[in-house]
């Protein structure tokens, strides 16, 4: 009689996928914790998790009905504010969303375009602005933003101009499609364009998820503009694809924290070193004045904070 040694061997267990997308790791959340607060600013009720997965649900359906398909490029053309915000993360999540700065002379804004070669912009509906008159002789689809009243939950887009019909297009996005296209800073050249796809965007949370210990009860302050790489990439979608909320302060200088932050309890933020400056000086001002905050940590990115500035801030 043969005998045959019996082996055991352990098997791995079998990895369960996450969102592949924006949108799936944000239904995911609102699915799961459909009440939690994901923007909140000080004058307006919460945008919970399961408004925001709505939001992104009906601004897909009017972007495909309109010819915006996840190759789509659409500019973010919308001054600092809960409508940058709402918007650049619902159109990241069925196109290509292209932050651009509200700032820009007419001039500037037609070298962005000629370089960028949009398919759509998105503006602001409660300005005339003068780059209008750049946009008049550009063959591209055109949407207006409502201003945020007293809710965020009636935000909407209306289109004003269609999609030509040679830049329609079709499709959904998957890990490997574009999501964002931001403008680097030109610090060390001529400003370049850097495309970011969902799968970037999942991992870059991830990271940052690991290595600030960062979880649903987490909430960051949006201190930088939505067209900076730090607002879009850091503040906002790590946050919200991680399931906590983006704080957004609307006073007219956020470096002042004693005017938003007790209100809105964040427990980071990212900031630069010149804004770090500007936080501690402020600080400094008032040295009697006692900052009630719920903060765990400060981040600085995009330079070099010098060492008694960060200590001092510690210290206050």
């Amino acid at each position: 009689m043969n005998r045959t040694s019996l082996q055991f061997r352990t098997l791995a267990a079998p990895e369960i996928p996450g969102p592949s997308t924006i949108a799936d790791a944000i239904q995911l959340q609102a699915a799961l914790h459909p009440k939690r607060p994901a923007i909140i600013t000080s004058r307006l009720a919460s945008f919970t998790f399961e408004d925001l997965g709505e939001h992104i649900r009906s601004v897909g359906e009017q972007l495909h009905a309109a010819g915006i398909g996840s190759s789509s490029r659409v500019g973010i053309l919308l001054p600092k504010g809960p409508e940058a915000v709402v918007f650049g993360v619902s159109i990241a999540s069925h196109a290509i969303s292209v932050p651009l700065n509200p700032n820009l002379t007419p001039g500037e804004l037609n070298e962005e375009l000629a370089r960028l070669r949009l398919d759509a912009i998105v503006l602001p509906n409660w300005i005339d602005s003068p780059l209008l008159i750049t946009l008049k002789d550009r063959s591209l689809g055109v949407f207006r933003a409502a201003q945020v009243v007293d809710s965020l939950s009636n935000i909407a887009l209306h289109q004003v101009c269609d999609v030509p019909p040679p830049l329609r297009k079709s499709g959904v996005p998957s890990s490997n499609s574009t999501a964002v296209v931001l403008r680097s800073s030109g610090t060390t050249g001529t400003a370049k364009y850097i495309r970011l796809t969902h799968e970037n965007l999942l991992t870059h949370a991830g990271k940052l998820q690991r290595g600030f210990d960062l979880s649903g009860a987490d909430r960051t302050a949006l201190l930088t503009p939505a067209y900076y790489a730090q607002g879009i990439k850091v503040n906002i979608l790590t946050s919200l694809l991680l399931g906590s909320g983006v704080a957004i302060p609307t006073v007219p200088h956020p470096e002042n924290l004693g005017e938003w932050i007790s209100d809105l309890r964040p427990t980071w933020f990212l900031i630069n070193p010149p804004l770090a400056q500007a936080i501690l000086k402020n600080l400094q001002s008032e040295p009697d004045e006692t900052v009630d905050h719920s903060l765990r940590f400060i981040a600085v990115g995009a330079g070099f904070l010098a060492d008694t500035v960060r200590i001092q801030l510690e210290s206050i």
